[in-house]
C-alpha cells in the first residue's frame, strides 16, 4: 500500500473563523476520514512568526495521509463525498486549494 500526503490550504470567510473551524473539525474531517483510502488528518493554522516575513495566501492546513494502490481512483471518490458533503458558507470558496504528494523516500528523524 503507497503512502501519499494531501495538503489542503483554505481561508474562512472574513468573521465566520469559528464558524468554519466548528464545521471543518466535526463535520468536514469526519465526512472525508469515510472515504477509503484516507487514514488521517491534522489541522495546522499558520504560525504568527515565520522564516520568510509577509503575508501568507492562506491561514490554514489540513494534512491528510492517504494509503492506497489507486490514486486517481481515491482522490475520484473524494471529489464525490466533497460534492455531496454538508457544506457551509464560512468557507471562502476562493481561497483554497488542495495538492498531492507522493515520498521520495523514507521518513527521517533527527539524529538518525
Amino acid at each position: 500500500m503507497q503512502t501519499h500526503t494531501l495538503l489542503a490550504l483554505s481561508n474562512p470567510v472574513e468573521g465566520r473563523e469559528a464558524e468554519f473551524n466548528q464545521w471543518f473539525d466535526t463535520v468536514h474531517i469526519p465526512e472525508v476520514l469515510r472515504v477509503p483510502g484516507f487514514a488521517s488528518v491534522q489541522r495546522f493554522e499558520a504560525a504568527a512568526h515565520q522564516r520568510i516575513p509577509g503575508a501568507l495566501p492562506y491561514r490554514y492546513l489540513a494534512q491528510y495521509e492517504l494509503q492506497t494502490d489507486d490514486l486517481e481512483g481515491t482522490l475520484q471518490m473524494l471529489a464525490r463525498a466533497v460534492q455531496a458533503g454538508t457544506k457551509t458558507q464560512a468557507s471562502d470558496a476562493t481561497r483554497r486549494t488542495l495538492w498531492v504528494y507522493s515520498p521520495l523516500g523514507p521518513r527521517r528523524a533527527a539524529g538518525s
